[in-house]
């Protein structure tokens, strides 16, 4: 299955004007290192939260974190909850699609290394 996500947001000139509305996108990759346990979920909660504020794409690389605790997997699902409510999106990749919980069913994840080449994803708990 194959997710995508558009967007709009305003232009803001700088003298403070706003323009109309027109597609655009900020995609941001964040590649956390070492355990994603709640010691590092305290630290990376804030810049998280804080891309959510605005509509685009961050896309998580796990493939340096390991293991990925509950508490890892419960602020990645609020993230592409909040990302969602604005018009972004969450992408996880260089994890294992088996390994995300059931119940963590916001998050999209690359499937294998030729799916990100073909650009396809799959989403973990849709039917």
């Amino acid at each position: 299955m194959t997710n995508t996500v558009a967007s709009t947001a305003p232009v803001i000139s700088a003298s403070g004007t706003s323009s109309e509305p027109h597609p655009s996108w900020m995609t941001t990759v964040l590649r956390p290192t070492g355990r994603l346990d709640r010691r590092s979920v305290r630290r990376l909660r804030p810049l998280l939260l804080a891309l959510t504020l605005l509509p685009g794409l961050v896309v998580v690389d796990l493939s340096a974190a390991a293991p990925v605790s509950a508490a890892g997997w419960r602020l990645l699902e609020e993230t592409s909850v909040h990302l969602d409510a604005v018009g972004g999106g969450l992408l996880v990749n260089g994890v294992d699609p088996s390994s995300v919980p059931a119940e963590a069913t916001a998050i999209t994840v690359l499937a294998d290394p030729q799916a990100r080449a073909r650009g396809t994803e799959e989403s973990i708990g849709a039917a």
